[in-house]
């Protein structure tokens, strides 16, 4: 039996192979309108009646993951999946495996786990050494792109041979189309959206998370963001190793000069980032008003400012940003040594949010700030369209049973017309309207196993797992 036709004999419900198999790489938008055409209603509430969002739909043309292999990641010992180039429902308990998919996937695209704290936490809790191999982790990806297929494969495997210990160190290493590749040239092969409950409180969450909404875009999209965000986080270590030990054994003479160094390779990187944060956030601008305006059904603007903590003119290139950063660094020197850290830089960089000239993470109410942040990722899923030219893969984690009815249609809306391959995950049915279900191929997930609901089923099983 040849490759492929073995790869979409795995978890396919019935009834369904013959389609996927003459739909081909059918998109979701041309679906979404034959649902128009049998009157499907979604959106925000509006009028007494459900409006359609088809204006927020991305276009373009679409990645496709159509294959997934695991071994030995989280709980999962193997498994072996075809995705259908639409919307694929997760259903299943708490830790039963779905959010692990989701992640390895994240990592493909990125290279990086979206929650774990070490690598070797992915690893399977009861791999071990065989025939002399270490313990590991194997993500296999294949998708189809607008320039041709693609396989995609991490692997995370402990560096001391025969080691019982989870403390183990672990090596990450990648490969594209069979070929060994350092992880920023893996990075943004394949580009995803992920989004998560924690991501709702976006707006009045720490900086931190906001920088990561930066961080996982731009470094899918621009690979020397990637490679100037992981040199800048090396040189800011170094540099806080040194200042820690000035602070407490006092600046020796020449210290300025010894970290020289580290300031212009800061200053370097940081600027390079810093110039991408803020022309990402102004090309965002236009998309996050239009999507919170179709999202809330107000007049409404929502406006996202970037708020570097180098003091640059607005609308400055890289190289004022670089004369404004040596400058500001010159003159935090002593304070930074007194505190034993860097100051300034992109790694205390923020996002602001306001509604209609309103600060929204103080005054807005949390409906206001779900719904903003909701047009903050789908801006996202539009910005990586247009840069690359093919929409990114959505990944949704138990985000619906976080939202109220209206923005659940509003969101689901989106989704079946938006242009998107779509995987999402839920522990409870009843959070998805008719049409949703009836669009998508939805797996019961149990302790790692996958089992395909049939489309007649469907409504039956509204309600949770038992």
């Amino acid at each position: 039996m040849p490759e492929k036709t073995r790869s979409l004999a795995i978890c396919i419900p019935s009834g369904k192979r013959q389609a996927l198999e003459s739909e081909g790489t059918r998109s979701i938008a041309q679906r979404s309108t034959n649902v128009k055409r049998r009157g499907w209603l979604l959106g925000p509430l509006r009028y007494g009646r459900i409006a359609s969002t088809a204006g927020v739909r991305p276009g373009g043309c679409t990645m496709h993951l159509f294959h997934v292999q695991l071994t030995n990641f989280r709980l999962y010992r193997h498994l072996e999946v075809a995705l259908d180039m639409g919307t694929t429902l997760l259903w299943g308990a708490n830790a039963s495996g779905k959010s692990s998919f989701l992640e390895a996937i994240f990592m493909l695209a990125t290279t990086h786990s979206p929650r774990a704290g070490a690598d070797r936490e992915v690893i399977h809790w009861d791999a071990t050494e065989t025939f002399g191999i270490p313990p590991f982790a194997r993500v296999v990806g294949r998708l189809q792109r607008a320039d041709g297929p693609l396989t995609l494969e991490m692997v995370v495997q402990r560096q001391a041979a025969g080691s019982e210990e989870p403390s183990g160190r672990c090596q990450k290493r990648f490969l594209v189309n069979r070929q060994p590749v350092r992880a920023r040239d893996a990075a943004g092969r394949l580009q995803v959206v992920l989004f998560e409950p924690e991501d709702l409180n976006l707006v009045t969450g720490s900086p931190a998370r906001r920088r990561r909404y930066l961080d996982v875009t731009l470094m899918q999209a621009d690979a020397r963001y990637w490679q100037s965000l992981q040199r800048y986080h090396q040189v800011v270590l170094q540099r806080n190793r040194l200042l820690r030990r000035w602070r407490e054994e006092g600046a020796p003479p020449g210290s300025r000069e010894e970290v020289a160094f580290w300031n212009r390779e800061m200053v370097e990187h940081g600027s390079y980032l810093i110039a991408a944060r803020a022309r990402f956030i102004a090309a965002l601008g236009p998309l996050v008003e239009r999507l919170h305006r179709q999202l809330s059904g107000t007049a409404e603007q929502l406006t996202v400012a970037y708020r570097p903590q180098v003091p640059c003119p607005p609308g400055a290139d890289e190289a004022g940003i670089a004369f404004a950063y040596r400058q500001a660094l010159a003159s935090t020197w002593p304070r930074e040594v007194q505190l034993g850290q860097s100051l300034l830089g992109p790694h205390r960089d923020d996002l602001s949010f306001s509604l209609d000239g309103v600060d929204l993470a103080t005054y807005g109410s949390r409906g206001q700030q779900r719904t903003s942040t909701i047009a903050l990722k789908l801006a996202q899923v539009e910005w990586l369209r247009r840069e690359s030219g093919e929409a990114p893969i959505v990944l949704l984690d138990d985000v619906l049973s976080e939202l109220d009815p209206a923005r659940r249609s509003s969101l689901q809306g989106w989704l079946l017309e938006g242009g998107c391959q779509v995987i999402l995950t839920a522990t409870d049915l009843a959070a998805f309207l008719p049409i949703t279900l009836e669009q998508s191929t939805v797996y019961r997930v149990d302790a790692g196993r996958w089992t395909p609901l049939e489309r007649k089923s469907k409504a039956d099983d509204l309600g949770k797992p038992g």
